[in-house]
């Protein structure tokens, strides 16, 4: 729990096993730089937001991070961000959840990077109560997202498999209020949508790029062939 402002970094560390009744239940940050290296965040859960990881008006830089079944109650299973940046390379997102939005990342409020990275077998609704969505990432509050393949980390940008229960508006990625998504060079399968203000494009795999844009909010998409 690093709620005094100042920076951090942890590297080659597992963090599991983790319980909070409100939110950060593996990591808690407000303010300040959080760096991480080489760390997994498993079995993490918490009642509020972000099982794996809370961060409020800071930054998280991670490289080589492994987040896999951090569940929470409400929003962002594996990250949660507001009023924060976050850049994340050669990362994989597995069958983290959420019950609302965002069972990989939600941000609010938030500009999140992502550099070879795989989302796979990530969910939201998890009470199927027809709130959630964005089971891969739910962006809202003017959040950007940049997500693209390098080739310099063990994945590409990748989403697979992330499931939904929210089935009017679920999707791999959810935009609202204003938020922008920006993928270059990234592979979407079987779940391969973007919904924004219940309107969808699907972009599985080998799909052309495409750009689009509603009420302020805006999805530029480059498809590897």
């Amino acid at each position: 729990n690093n709620s005094s402002g100042v920076d951090l970094t942890l590297t080659n560390i597992n963090i599991e096993n983790g319980y909070s009744s409100s939110n950060g239940a593996g990591i808690y940050q407000s303010g300040g730089a959080l760096n991480l290296v080489d760390v997994s965040l498993s079995d993490n859960q918490s009642v509020n937001h972000g099982a794996g990881i809370y961060v409020s008006g800071g930054s998280v830089d991670g490289d080589n991070l492994y987040f896999y079944n951090n569940d929470s109650y409400v929003h962002g299973g594996g990250v949660y961000a507001t009023n924060s940046n976050v850049a994340l390379h050669d990362t994989y997102f597995k069958s983290n959840s959420a019950y609302s939005k965002g069972g990989g990342i939600r941000a609010w409020g938030a500009d999140v990077t992502l550099t070879d990275t795989r989302f796979y077998s990530n969910g939201a609704d998890e009470d199927r109560d027809e709130v959630g969505g964005g089971s891969a990432i739910a962006l809202d509050d003017g959040s950007s997202l940049s997500a693209s393949t390098l080739g310099t980390g063990d994945y590409d940008c990748e989403f697979q498999y992330n499931w939904d229960s929210a089935d009017d508006i679920g999707a791999a990625i959810l935009l609202q209020d204003s938020s922008t998504a920006d993928f270059d060079d990234c592979d979407f399968y079987e779940d391969g949508s973007i919904s924004y203000d219940n309107r969808y494009f699907d972009i599985h795999n080998g799909d052309s790029g495409f750009w689009y844009e509603y009420d302020n909010t805006s999805v530029f998409c480059d498809a590897e062939d």
